[in-house]
């Protein structure tokens, strides 16, 4: 058992969850954002499509396909090389964030980098990536809380098999995206998080 104040995590009993770092300094990416609030939701086909499953969040795409290829965001989500998008150019915060988790993960691959937020009383649905060639490809999804709270819960692992781990602001984990996975928001404040997509090779 890891214990810091309000945040505990059993290691013994994940096996969908990995506390990678801890400790990032988040303050100076925080800041950014909400000096940046125009950056919400310039693309929110993720957050509207018929069934998504993140209806109630929204979204800054920082790297991924390039949007004029395709409305689809299926399409989107085939085999490509990610591009940086223009909030990467405003949110500068986001560099040694990345480039530090690569290095220190011995990532060979950079794919997609997202920002979310889930409001107070909101949550992400049980969905799985699997079937998706980013998710795929980009096997190993890194989540960092930007801004959280003892109450919001990522949820991983089949009904009857799931897990649960309260994510600390500044903390980087690997979560399973491949398997079903939700999050419930029952805090006061919003859950604010990146995302950083790596491949690492066998």
């Amino acid at each position: 058992m890891v214990s810091t104040g309000i945040w505990h995590w059993d290691f013994s009993r994940l096996k969908h969850f990995n506390l990678i770092e801890r400790g990032i300094d988040i303050v100076p990416l925080s800041l950014a954002l909400q000096r940046n609030e125009h950056l919400w939701s310039q693309d929110a086909r993720r957050t509207t499509f018929e069934g998504t499953s993140h209806a109630a969040t929204n979204d800054i795409w920082v790297r991924y396909n390039d949007p004029k290829k395709s409305e689809d965001l299926k399409e989107l989500s085939n085999e490509h090389y990610p591009i940086w998008l223009p909030p990467y150019y405003s949110l500068p915060q986001i560099r040694p964030i990345v480039y530090g988790l690569m290095s220190r993960l011995s990532a060979a691959h950079l794919g997609g980098v997202l920002i979310t937020r889930i409001p107070s009383g909101g949550s992400v649905k049980p969905h799985s990536d699997m079937g998706s060639w980013h998710a795929e490809f980009y096997q190993t999804k890194i989540y960092i809380p930007i801004q959280s709270n003892p109450d919001c819960v990522n949820y991983a692992g089949e009904e009857g098999d799931e897990e649960s781990v309260r994510m600390a602001p500044g903390d980087a984990w690997f979560m399973n995206n491949l398997v079903m996975h939700r999050v419930e928001n029952g805090g006061l404040d919003a859950r604010i998080t990146l995302i950083v997509c790596l491949r690492l090779e066998d």
